[in-house]
């Protein structure tokens, strides 16, 4: 999300003394005399949009733009016209860097990167000695900068970043500075927005990093709310997670009972040549129970979208209020199913909201009985072919 902080690297040296270990703020010593001595403060409102790519990986909408961070750092230069292909920021930043090391400066900061691109949680200085916390987005966290060992690092967030990136926004003449917008349990969100250039573009949510092709003007991008760098486990979501008015024994009851009615619903669709739920070639990795669920969430995505919304969920409910108990459960079901509050039931969700998520590494269980049927020939029986 920031702009990348190659105006930290050079001089980075002599900019740190031999201090004893404490702790201040990352943002405190990572700025170099140059920021201090020139005036980079172009106006660029007026350029004309041509994108540059430079040679730090970062992509300038115009000349201008470049002019004023090579400004900042003279050791900048055009890679080539048109945006930056897609590598990541700290990948660029560290090849640049080494670059940069490898022809006269021995003592510049060179970032460490995760397998993902995006900068590892501690960064350090080997020429100074001094390490620091970062966002995923490689920003400094403040008051984590040691010298000569390892400091302890906060779990990262949007809104740790958030407020490192105010507190940089505050610093003169700084008026470039990203700051994101954050959702709920630390996470970003899906559309993040440059407003002083009117860019906005599609990020990931769980580490805040851009989506190649997403970027458009003057106008929000369509996102996906659920890309992740590491997209969470189904079962892990649920994990914890509390039914209203159904606890324990319950809602365990309740999920038993729901998918013993779905399990003989799907039963007689399949019995029956007239049914409109036929299935589809089953996968034979699957439970009794998944495959239920997969021909129940087939049944109810009327468009095909992926996703259960509003209109298609009603069938759920009254099959819901019709067939299972305890009655109390169902009340807020549909809510406790929807982990990501965006109005609509995906597969994982219903998958893992009904139990039936399976872990990693595990190997398909035993098919329960169906009720009122024959559970091999329910599972095993090759649909019969239309027409």
């Amino acid at each position: 999300m920031l702009l990348p902080q190659l105006c930290w690297l050079p001089l980075l040296a002599g900019l740190l003394p031999p201090a004893p270990a404490q702790k201040f703020s990352a943002l405190t010593f990572l700025r170099v005399d140059q920021d201090k001595d020139k005036d980079c403060s172009l106006d660029c409102g007026g350029s004309p949009q041509k994108p540059l790519c430079g040679s730090d990986g970062r992509t300038f909408l115009s000349r201008c733009e470049f002019q004023r961070a090579k400004c900042k750092d003279p050791q900048l230069e055009i890679a080539h016209r048109g945006n930056c292909r897609d590598v990541s920021r700290c990948v660029a930043e560290r090849k640049y860097t080494q670059e940069q090391a490898r022809k006269e400066f021995q003592q510049v900061f060179i970032p460490e990167c995760n397998d993902d691109g995006t900068y590892s949680q501690v960064q350090c200085h080997s020429y100074t000695g001094y390490c620091w916390c970062v966002t995923p987005n490689g920003r400094p966290v403040s008051g984590t900068a040691v010298a000569h060992k390892t400091p302890r690092c906060p779990a990262s967030s949007c809104d740790q970043e958030q407020q490192s990136a105010l507190e940089e926004a505050r610093q003169p003449k700084n008026d470039n500075v990203v700051i994101p917008e954050c959702a709920h349990g630390g996470l970003y969100k899906p559309v993040q927005c440059h407003p002083s250039t009117g860019y906005c573009w599609c990020v990931l949510v769980d580490t805040g990093r851009p989506i190649p092709g997403t970027s458009t003007r003057y106008e929000q991008p369509k996102c996906d709310n659920t890309a992740r760098a590491h997209p969470a486990r189904t079962r892990d979501l649920y994990k914890g997670r509390q039914l209203q008015g159904c606890p324990g024994a319950k809602k365990n009851e309740f999920l038993t009972s729901v998918l013993d009615a779905l399990s003989t619903d799907m039963v007689h669709a399949v019995s029956d040549p007239a049914s409109p739920g036929r299935l589809s070639e089953p996968d034979p990795s699957h439970t009794l129970e998944e495959r239920v669920v997969h021909w129940y969430f087939r049944l109810l995505d009327k468009n095909a979208s992926g996703d259960i919304g509003k209109k298609e969920i009603k069938p759920f409910k009254r099959f819901l209020r019709k067939k299972s108990k305890p009655k109390k459960c169902v009340k807020k079901f549909v809510e406790f199913c929807d982990v990501n509050d965006d109005r609509s039931v995906s597969l994982p969700e219903l998958m893992g909201c009904l139990g039936v998520a399976r872990e990693e590494g595990r190997t398909p269980a035993k098919r329960r009985p169906a009720p009122r049927g024959n559970a091999d020939s329910t599972s095993n029986r090759q649909p019969r072919k239309q027409g």
